[in-house]
Order: structure tokens, then C-alpha cells, then sequence
């Protein structure tokens, strides 16, 4: 049975899910495009997008509603 945040997360889309699991490990997003070979913009582009759909404003409460605990 899915609960509420895996329905939340229903709403990214895959290289977004990847994004916000870095976000919410703690990477930075000069590492984040590093690792996924992408721009630093294109990364503010996808956090931007995923904070809006997820109605989040900070990487602590992303970090909650995608279950991880730092």
C-alpha cells in the first residue's frame, strides 16, 4: 500500500526523483551536477521545479517527505 509521500513523489519525473534523493542526502548542487553530468543551472532548474510540485521550501523538508533522516 502506498502512503502520502509516495504519492507526492508520483508527481516528479524520474531525473527528478534522482535530483531530490541527492537534495535530500545532502549533496550540493555543484555535486549534483557533477555526478549527473548536467549544469549547475539545469540542476537550479530541476530543484526549483521539484520544490514548487512538492510544495517544499527548504532541502530539510524534502529531505522529510522523500524519507530520509540526516
Amino acid at each position: 500500500m502506498e502512503n502520502k509521500s509516495d504519492n507526492v513523489l508520483n508527481l516528479l519525473s524520474s531525473r527528478e526523483l534522482e535530483i531530490a534523493k541527492l537534495l535530500a542526502c545532502g549533496s550540493t548542487n555543484t555535486m549534483i551536477a557533477k555526478e549527473l553530468s548536467i549544469s549547475k543551472s539545469t540542476v537550479k532548474a530541476h530543484v526549483l521545479s521539484i520544490y514548487l510540485k512538492l510544495n517544499v521550501k527548504t532541502r530539510a523538508q524534502l529531505a522529510y517527505i522523500i524519507g530520509y533522516k540526516n
